[in-house]
């Protein structure tokens, strides 16, 4: 047993059967993701008094936590947070900054986000395979329907959106949902 459940236990009011439940466990990740915002949002007013950039560059394990990104950049100065793909690899940031003091601008390849792309019918085949476990259905481009989000100018990072194919798909379809 790890030596800091006994910790754990007392700061969550928890014990060995306890800490497998899962409103307990939903508990400790709201006050986990708590502490989390508000350490960062710390870290981020203390930039925004050193720095007049109107750009941020957020670097680590913690930046695939989108949802503190989101409250990070709307309750900040900065107009912009650049979110790098290589969670942990603080390197990157600093390359970059090296490269700006030194004038020398970055080269700035394929977007790492986007990934690789595919045709309908490699997706066909790859939903076909399974199809035990994923129900989907490919609509009628003529009978879709626009989506309601807010027109923007770029698609959102990682976004492989394609006027010529949607296909739907639940994995909740198949008992894996929680009720």
């Amino acid at each position: 047993m790890p030596a800091y459940y006994e910790l754990f236990d007392r700061v969550f009011g928890g014990d060995a059967a306890c800490r497998e439940e899962f409103d307990h466990r939903v508990r400790v990740a709201g006050a986990a993701q708590h502490m989390l915002e508000t350490v960062t949002a710390g870290q981020l007013r203390t930039l925004e008094t050193r720095s007049d950039l109107p750009r941020v560059i957020f670097e680590g394990g913690l930046v695939l936590n989108c949802v503190n990104n989101s409250k990070l950049l709307e309750r900040s100065r900065f107009t912009a947070m650049d979110v790098s793909f290589g969670a942990g690899d603080v390197a990157i940031g600093a390359a970059l900054y090296a490269s700006g003091q030194a004038g020398t601008p970055p080269r700035i390849g394929t977007s790492p986000y986007l990934g690789p792309s595919y045709g309908g019918q490699e997706i066909r085949a790859a939903l076909q395979q399974y199809a035990g476990q994923v129900v989907w259905r490919e609509l009628d481009p003529s009978t879709r329907r626009r989506s309601r989000a807010p027109a923007t100018s770029t698609p959102p990072r990682g976004s492989r959106r394609s006027p010529s194919r949607a296909i739907r798909c639940s994995p909740n379809c198949c008992g894996s949902s929680r009720s």
